[in-house]
């Protein structure tokens, strides 16, 4: 006769006591999944997005900047209007409009409607 010596397998449901983990380098309490990091890093670029790049050139209204024709809030940089259409940039100098002649590192520069022309 032979006998059939059963393997000692793990108790099933919570084979360790109250409050111990069985996973001890598990992961850390409040880190967030990789789905909600992904969204979260698509919302900081969208609002990113939205700011203005000061390493791109700009020019100063009087209660604005003006880039590529879109129109940002002076104090805080953010966009004003995502949905209204970019401003066109004026060819040259019109005469008939105000403008205000300014001296800047050594050289005349006329701002008109915002930009220099």
């Amino acid at each position: 006769m032979k006998q059939t010596v059963k393997k000692q397998l793990k108790p099933r449901g919570r084979p360790w006591p109250k409050g111990v983990s069985g996973n001890r380098a598990g992961r850390p309490r409040g880190s967030l999944n990789k789905t909600t990091e992904a969204v979260i890093a698509g919302v900081r670029q969208a609002e990113a997005d939205m700011m203005l790049n000061k390493d791109l050139p700009f020019n100063a209204w009087r209660d604005c900047f003006v880039q590529f024709g879109l129109i940002y809030h002076k104090q805080t940089l953010r966009l004003l209007d995502p949905s209204a259409p970019a401003l066109p940039r004026p060819d040259k100098l019109n005469l008939q409009e105000p403008f205000q002649e300014i001296v800047w590192e050594g050289k005349h520069l006329f701002l008109q409607d915002g930009w220099s022309v």
